[in-house]
């Protein structure tokens, strides 16, 4: 999964981080997405955003979301922050 912080129309930055890989009996996917998105914020020091219906909508059919600063309960000093989840089988 790739994060990505944007201020007008810069990238100020961008990480990746590995979901933990699918496995029997393991967490559901939505648990995985959770752990994943709450590392990437850690690793680059973004508030943890309200995530809303719109949302799930939007990466259920683009694999890939934005969040805006009313998101966020912390002030935050850019436009928006989006992440995006690539397949495996893709490559990026």
């Amino acid at each position: 999964m790739e994060g990505c912080i944007i201020s007008g129309n810069r990238r100020i930055g961008i990480r990746s981080i590995e979901l933990e890989p699918e496995r029997s009996g393991g967490p559901p996917f939505s648990k995985r997405l959770d752990t994943a998105l709450l590392s990437l914020c850690k690793e680059m020091n973004v508030p943890l955003p309200i995530w809303l219906s719109k949302n799930t909508r939007e990466f259920a059919h683009f694999h890939q979301t934005c969040f805006f600063p009313e998101q966020f309960a912390e002030e935050c000093h850019f436009d928006r922050f989006s992440i995006r989840l690539y397949d495996e089988n893709q490559g990026s």
